[in-house]
């Protein structure tokens, strides 16, 4: 029989908030020990094994790491391949822009260093392993690929700089070794050859970099599809100058340089401080003997007035009227130069210096001051022992100029003599054999080129020949300040002549303002506005510039305005003369012609207006209207400045002009401007 204390109540076992301990019958809570059960049983300890889970924790965190760091890489290395890439495409750009230019030495530069940021990119990726496919967790184009695509485009580029500076650098090392002075011969032949071979060479490797930039700007990666076909207009304006100088250049120089048969070459040395028709007074030449592409000598002439002389009464030429009061009215070689027409003036070059020599000349080189002046800026000044005189491009002008005018005469037999211009086949020789002795330095060399080809296309240096077809090719280059045909474009050339003006014509500074207002098909108006400022001092030997300007306009082209707004007018600057007919209109070279004397005293300025209507300029092409017009320099004048402001009748509207109601164009005529300007009909 149990015993009181041995009956336990029932226990009710219910979850509760209270820690969900049991609770008893009545309600109060059951203590697990005490009471009711005495000294609790000691629990068994249990010991958890984590070990697993710390290992899957580490190797995680490591792979996590992992990853972090990969992708961090990627970012790294697809961001240092960004800057690279496109480090290297502007270098790439600059270099085909060099190679545009003909300055290939920093062609070359610029593709090396195309190249350099492209190789270290490559090597930086090759680093993490030739498979550079992880660059895909940043982009999924492959800019790897197109970094050898670049490198591959980057090696043709340095290939055609590098053949090109090479013709160069040939050219160089033969003049660089030639003494003029010693009369050496200078051989050209081998020099010609290579240039040929050269030049094929050079276009094949342009045509394999046209198309892989045709490629590249097609995927877009590097190079977007606008920078792909700029520089594929830039190789194609290469690979047209290249294309000019195998069809056009190379036959002209074979034949100044006697290729098929013995040439005499007339080089005229033109003074543009006093201008002339073909770019200045003749003051002196040389006769130069090519044979077989073999330059045999130069022979210096000291003295264009003793020949004029010793030929009066010999040959029979009327000067133009405005020569008349030159020489009796009579035309000799010092004035011969007079046409607007470069290549007619250099056919009466040539043919009064036969009348008077009994030498005929086959061609004529004509160089002005410019160039000699910017070649002493390069290649320092030049001592004349026998005058005690440096010579720099400084004074170059001033002081052979007074040493040909005053101090030759003053010294002892020099009337006697009467050899003022001795000085200069005294130093064209030691020049000449200095700046070929220049091409020797890397700068100055490139210096020279660049100087000899703005010269060029300056018309500061000219050629000219007596076979038709060699003086097609000079024309179709623009090389001999030839007057160009305008088909259906409008026209303008501004050309004047200093008849008795000294040495002032360099310091006169021209701009023309042009205000066009173009109404219809055949129907364009001009008012040209032309101010002439004489920057000079008047000390000698400037002097009051006495002008003769003539404007070449469209044959058809009508004058309805001449206004004579201020300066002096008188033909010659002479009051004795009558100004009734300020201007004439004649044809000369199938252009309509308007001449007119312009004089200005030095610190002073001269303008006038001349209004006309040309009937050309508006071309329909493709469907759309364009307005051309084109503006010729003349040889050995300064950049002078135009302004053009183009408005247009009701009929048109100048495309992409916005609400404005003109179109202003500024100019440096540093060479011949075409103008395009495109319309629409309203």
């Amino acid at each position: 029989m149990k015993k009181f204390h041995d009956v336990k109540p029932r226990v009710i076992k219910r979850k509760n908030s209270l820690d969900d301990k049991p609770i008893a019958h009545d309600g109060s809570i059951k203590e697990e020990h005490g009471f009711w059960h005495g000294t609790p049983k000691r629990k068994k300890k249990v010991v958890k094994d984590y070990s697993r889970i710390i290992k899957f924790f580490v190797y995680s965190l490591v792979f996590i790491s992992f990853v972090l760091i990969l992708v961090g890489r990627a970012y790294t290395v697809s961001a240092e391949l960004e800057v690279n890439a496109y480090k290297a495409k502007e270098h790439l750009q600059d270099s085909l822009q060099y190679l545009h230019e003909n300055n290939y030495n920093k062609a070359i530069s610029e593709a090396q260093s195309a190249k350099a940021y492209l190789i270290d990119t490559k090597i930086n990726i090759q680093s993490w392993g030739q498979d550079s496919s992880y660059l895909k967790m940043i982009s999924t184009k492959s800019k790897y690929v197109e970094i050898e695509k670049m490198i591959d485009a980057t090696n043709v580029l340095l290939n055609s700089s590098e053949t090109l500076d090479d013709i160069i650098n040939t050219y160089s090392e033969t003049f660089s070794s030639a003494n003029v002075v010693s009369k050496e011969q200078i051989n050209l032949s081998l020099n010609l050859d290579k240039l040929e071979k050269s030049l094929t060479s050079v276009k094949k490797e342009l045509n394999i970099l046209h198309g892989a930039l045709g490629v590249m700007g097609s995927e877009g990666i590097i190079f977007s599809a606008d920078e792909a076909n700029g520089l594929q207009k830039t190789i194609k304006n290469v690979e047209t100058s290249l294309t000019s100088v195998e069809s056009n250049i190379l036959p002209v120089v074979k034949w100044f340089s006697g290729y098929e048969s013995e040439k005499r070459i007339m080089i005229i040395f033109q003074n543009n401080s006093e201008i002339r028709g073909s770019g200045g007074f003749i003051g002196s030449y040389a006769i130069a003997h090519f044979v077989n592409n073999v330059l045999k000598n130069i022979d210096f002439q000291t003295n264009i007035y003793k020949l004029d002389k010793e030929a009066q009464g010999k040959i029979d030429i009327t000067a133009p009227e405005e020569y008349a009061l030159l020489a009796g009215g009579k035309l000799y070689l010092r004035d011969s130069n007079y046409a607007i027409d470069g290549p007619e003036s250099f056919e009466a070059v040539r043919k009064i210096y036969q009348m008077e020599s009994g030498q005929a000349v086959d061609g004529v080189i004509a160089i002005d001051t410019t160039p000699i002046i910017k070649l002493l800026e390069i290649v320092g000044p030049i001592f004349l022992d026998e005058y005690k005189m440096e010579v720099r491009s400084d004074n170059f002008l001033k002081d052979i100029q007074y040493e040909v005018e005053r101090d030759y005469f003053l010294r002892d037999g020099g009337k006697e003599q009467n050899e003022p211009k001795k000085i200069l086949a005294d130093m064209m020789p030691i020049f000449i054999n200095k700046t070929f002795s220049a091409l020797k330095d890397g700068e100055k060399k490139q210096a020279i080129v660049d100087t000899i080809s703005r010269s060029v296309l300056e018309k500061h240096i000219l050629l000219n020949s007596s076979d038709a077809q060699t003086q097609e090719k000079i024309n179709v280059l623009n090389y001999g300040a030839n007057v160009r045909p305008n088909g259906d474009y409008d026209y303008l050339y501004s050309h004047s002549t200093n008849i008795g003006g000294g040495k002032s014509s360099l310091n006169i500074n021209e701009k023309v303002t042009d205000n066009i207002f173009i109404e219809d098909f055949g129907k364009v108006k001009h008012s040209l506005n032309i101010i002439r400022d004489h920057n000079g001092t008047g000390e000698w030997p400037d002097h009051d510039n006495i002008n003769l300007l003539r404007y070449l306009l469209p044959a058809d082209a009508e004058i309805i305005d001449f206004d004579a707004v201020s300066g002096d007018f008188y033909p010659h600057m002479n009051k004795k003369y009558n100004k009734k007919n300020l201007y004439k209109e004649e044809i000369e070279a199938q252009k309509k012609k308007i001449s007119f004397w312009i004089n200005t005293s030095p610190g002073n300025s001269s303008s006038v207006v001349i209004g006309h209507y040309s009937s050309k300029g508006l071309v329909e092409s493709g469907g759309k209207i364009y307005y051309y017009l084109l503006i010729q320099k003349q040889p050995g004048t300064p950049n002078y400045e135009y302004n053009l402001d183009i408005t247009t009748s009701d009929k048109f509207k100048i495309k992409n002009l916005g609400t404005k109601e003109s179109l202003s164009i500024k100019l440096s005529l540093n060479s011949d401007k075409l103008v395009k300007v495109e319309l629409e009909e309203r």
